[in-house]
């Protein structure tokens, strides 16, 4: 006669999974003002040039799938945070900085405040967040046209540049105030 002894413990997988969870990321801290795109540092990169993300970048509360919350900030009953997302695609050598409000816990609206694409041109999107907490943005490209390279490989370099103003207003919403230049408009400049 063969006997088989069977023992069956119950484990609390749930208890389990949160302790191997990582924690949301929280807002890393209240920022001050004036803030600006020279406050960031996105030195560390790789030897292609592009910047490496670090595991602090994961799904945020917000939608973005891979992010970081850098800091917060509160205008009247609006509360605000500044996300880090890391970009689809490899034309971005850096994280796109953007703005998100909620109001009564619920999101509001988002901007896009700060991003570096490389590829034949370059653009840059940069920001700057005064005392009073508007947000100016400012943009500027520059590109080769491929389509009229000269007998020496020359192409002629096209530039474009915009800039614009927003607020807050009490009910989350970023409000254009003022804006000047176009980044449709193209200008030749060699």
């Amino acid at each position: 006669m063969v006997l088989i002894a069977v023992s069956c413990q119950k484990s609390d997988t749930s208890a389990k999974a949160k302790q191997t969870q990582k924690p949301e990321s929280e807002p890393k801290k209240e920022l001050t003002f004036p803030f600006c795109s020279d406050n960031l540092d996105y030195s560390k990169k790789d030897k292609q040039g592009y910047f490496v993300y670090t595991d602090d970048f994961r799904k945020s509360g917000f939608g973005p799938k891979s992010a970081r919350e850098f800091g917060s900030f509160s205008v009247g009953n609006v509360f605000v945070t500044f996300l880090e997302v890391k970009p689809i695609g490899d034309e971005n050598t850096e994280p796109i900085a953007m703005l998100y409000t909620k109001v009564g816990g619920k999101l509001s609206d988002s901007l896009s405040i700060h991003e570096t694409i490389d590829w034949e041109g370059n653009y840059e999107k940069r920001f700057c967040i005064s005392k009073d907490k508007t947000i100016e943005i400012t943009e500027a490209s520059n590109a080769p046209d491929l389509e009229q390279i000269d007998a020496q490989g020359n192409a002629p370099v096209y530039e474009a540049s915009a800039k614009a103003t927003y607020r807050i207003e009490a009910n989350g919403k970023f409000t254009k105030i003022s804006s000047s230049g176009s980044m449709d408009d193209l200008k030749r400049v060699r």
